[in-house]
């Protein structure tokens, strides 16, 4: 059972990997997980592989895929990759720098309530990180199960290995994907001084800024995620026009690797419409956020 040469299925390689059977076949077919194809076109994977692509991925690090050599992943395994520079589009914008001795990790925490996307939202920002060959975690953390019940997630990128195994206590950016949660909860615990808050409300960052003592040296930035998606989706999902406002203030990544990303794991399970509206959110989510 131990062996390097034992096969393992799509949903044993899902479990020890931590994500979805969607998300192991995505990453096959993009040569970031080593994978044989049998002749009736099914993947397989070895233990071994897979085993050892886990402890990469605990690391921080990144699966490398089809390179222009032709390489696999098995054969071209992680590199560190580099820093995307800001978005030329956005006057001023740079990457925030974190202060925790790091280089230039960032840390995010987001918040929100269940069936509003938010672990979806984090996970979307990471796959667009490794697209760019960055090293990334991201990771929820739940309550009660249930829809409607406070949700974190915790998104950390870097272009160097991540040696972090923990829930984002100090971030450098927090985003707020459910605003009624600012009453009932600290959601700027241990933000940095200078840190960034993206919050999902039709008010004026100003006047959020105002509700906010001890962070007027922070940035915030406020876009309508609920309307943007009520007019898309006919249902409270704020996730992709917050994403979009988050990029929009932090150019973590470019606009088009986050797109990539987006239209790549939701195209895996919904609806080529439903993808389109989902990126149609995200770009009006970047184009509508305010920024002060």
């Amino acid at each position: 059972m131990q062996g390097a040469g034992r096969f393992l299925s799509r949903n044993e390689v899902a479990t020890l990997l931590g994500v979805t059977p969607s998300t192991v076949t995505r990453w096959a077919k993009l040569g970031l997980v080593p994978a044989a194809l049998t002749p009736g076109g099914h993947h397989r994977y070895f233990q071994s592989d897979i085993r050892r692509l886990a402890d990469e991925l605990a690391k921080g690090r990144l699966p490398k895929g089809r390179g222009s050599s032709g390489a696999t992943a098995r054969e071209a395994w992680p590199r560190v990759g580099t820093r995307p520079q800001p978005a030329s589009n956005v006057p001023g914008a740079r990457l925030p720098f974190s202060g925790n001795g790091l280089g230039d990790l960032v840390e995010i925490r987001w918040h929100g309530r269940g069936g509003q996307g938010v672990v979806t939202a984090s996970q979307v920002l990471a796959e667009a990180a490794l697209q760019e060959d960055r090293h990334f975690q991201a990771f929820p953390e739940f309550g009660p199960e249930r829809t409607g019940a406070p949700v974190r997630a915790f998104t950390r990128l870097s272009s160097s290995p991540i040696p972090l195994h923990c829930p984002v206590a100090h971030p450098d950016i927090a985003v707020v994907l459910d605003p009624t949660l600012l009453s009932v909860a600290n959601l700027f615990e241990g933000l940095k001084e200078k840190g960034t808050v993206v919050i999902n409300t039709p008010l004026a960052p100003r006047a959020v800024k105002e509700r906010l003592p001890g962070r007027g040296r922070c940035k915030v930035v406020t876009v309508d995620a609920t309307g943007i998606a009520m007019e898309a989706f006919n249902r409270n999902m704020p996730n992709m026009p917050i994403l979009g406002a988050l990029l929009r203030a932090s150019p973590l990544v470019s606009k088009e690797s986050c797109l990539r990303a987006l239209q790549e794991r939701l195209g895996a399970r919904l609806e080529t419409a439903v993808v389109e509206a989902n990126a149609k959110a995200f770009e009006r989510g970047y184009a509508e956020a305010r920024i002060d």
